[in-house]
């Protein structure tokens, strides 16, 4: 049985992936670039950002996803 914790932790993974999908379609239905996806300078990152200012939820879940490599995001 999954425990409560971490079922809460998946739901809100998932709420989250379908912001950043969202975003990531509103960018390519409008034609606007991603630009320097590697630094929180880019526009990708920025409408991230303002959606966790708006959403603090969405704010926190950003935070620790931001910081953590892929290699050590499990």
């Amino acid at each position: 049985m999954i425990s409560n914790e971490y079922q809460k932790n998946q739901e809100q993974n998932w709420k989250s992936l379908l912001i950043v999908i969202d975003y990531v379609k509103t960018l390519a239905r409008q034609g606007i670039s991603f630009r320097n996806v590697k630094t929180i300078e880019g526009n990708f990152q920025q409408f991230l950002l303002a959606e966790g200012r708006r959403n603090p939820t969405f704010g926190k879940w950003l935070k620790q996803k931001i910081y953590q490599s892929s290699s050590i995001q499990v």
